[in-house]
């Protein structure tokens, strides 16, 4: 994970974060949410900033679960975020170490240890660990089964990728359909221009006399008004022992854009179709034609576009250079590139890249218009 900015700098989330408190606190079966967002929107940041500064009533466990790759090791993992929680009360302590001794594990510098095998399931393990959650909030009444029980699930990966593959093995569980989806969008323009200010006097960036607020405008607006990008900008903008211009920020993002060394990792946006996209579509002549394939040609359009694209554009570009029949296989490529953030879509259905970085670097990667 990313080092994390500390919740008392954060800018900008205030308003969004007592949104996300009050949906919460919705009835039982409707309060826990999904965040969908771009890496490095700041999904993580938001949560870690709700995580340090709890709502009254609300005991917040934060589990970041990349390198994760079993239930078991979840299991785990949530068993000893929970250990610290129980230890409030004398009967969770109590319950928890009759519990930790039917399960057969051990305890290691604090750190709990799973046995591979025990009498429970991991399932078993996992309600049992819910229900000692639940005992934390002995002055309510519960009006069902883990009525205090809310849950944000977040991550990079789109989780209908995930369903959909679900539903190909013809697994037909609707996991999250309870769950209420919320956008984590970049700052707000006043808001990205608050902290790029910050970031600048932080760094001490020195400016051309009267560039100060230009530099800012310019840094905000370059980074698409996403922090991360933002403080990268900075950070080289530090190195140089000057008097700065708009032209120095520009010249700064033109070389980590195009920087063979790619530090921003910015290869992930063109690596992950082939992950995401991995279905074919068979084509006039009868060759397969890989999904990711089809993707790559519509973001070529739209890295050169200048206008927004109906859908009807996108397919007749799509076949001045491939020779496909079905249109509906574009339609749904569109909806998914949506989902994944490549794209967002205007009140008429007419779609173009959703952040301005991300299309200048992509025309830039693939060679185009050059």
């Amino acid at each position: 994970m990313a080092i994390q900015v500390d919740p008392g700098n954060v800018v900008g989330r205030d308003v969004l974060i007592e949104q996300i408190w009050a949906k919460l606190r919705k009835p039982p079966g409707q309060g826990s949410l999904r965040f969908t967002a771009e890496r490095r929107i700041g999904k993580t940041t938001v949560m870690a900033k709700m995580a340090a500064e709890p709502k009254d009533g609300f005991d917040v466990l934060f589990l970041e679960v990349e390198g994760i790759e079993s239930c078991h090791q979840f299991a785990a993992l949530l068993l000893n975020r929970v250990k610290p929680l129980l230890s409030k009360t004398d009967k969770a302590k109590t319950w928890f170490d009759g519990f930790w001794g039917t399960l057969g594990g051990i305890e290691i510098g604090g750190v709990i240890k799973l046995p591979e095998t025990n009498g429970l399931s991991w399932q078993a393990t996992m309600e049992k660990t819910i229900e000692a959650l639940t005992m934390l909030d002995t002055f309510r009444v519960l009006r069902q089964r883990h009525a205090n029980l809310r849950m944000i699930f977040a991550g990079s990966v789109g989780l209908h990728h995930v369903l959909r593959d679900l539903r190909q093995m013809k697994l037909a569980s609707e996991p999250v359909n309870n769950m209420e989806l919320i956008e984590i969008h970049p700052l707000e323009a006043p808001d990205a221009l608050q902290l790029a200010k910050r970031l600048l006097c932080d760094e001490r960036v020195r400016a051309a006399e009267g560039a100060e607020n230009l530099i800012a405008h310019r840094l905000a607006d370059l980074a698409s008004n996403v922090p991360f990008y933002m403080e990268r900008i900075v950070g080289k903008l530090g190195l140089l022992e000057r008097d700065l211009t708009v032209e120095d920020v520009e010249a700064t993002v033109q070389q980590q854009l195009t920087s063979d060394h790619d530090p921003w990792e910015m290869e992930h946006f063109r690596e992950r179709l082939d992950v995401y996209y991995h279905d074919i579509v068979i084509d006039a002549n009868g060759r397969p034609t890989p999904l990711a394939a089809i993707a790559r040609c519509i973001l070529d359009h739209f890295a050169l576009a200048d206008d927004p694209q109906s859908i009807e554009q996108v397919w007749a570009a799509v076949r001045s250079q491939m020779s496909l029949t079905d249109r509906q296989s574009v339609v749904r490529l569109l909806l998914s590139l949506g989902q994944d953030h490549y794209l967002i879509c205007d009140s008429s259905k007419r779609y173009s890249f959703r952040f301005p970085m991300i299309k200048n670097w992509w025309k830039m990667a693939q060679g185009l218009g050059q």
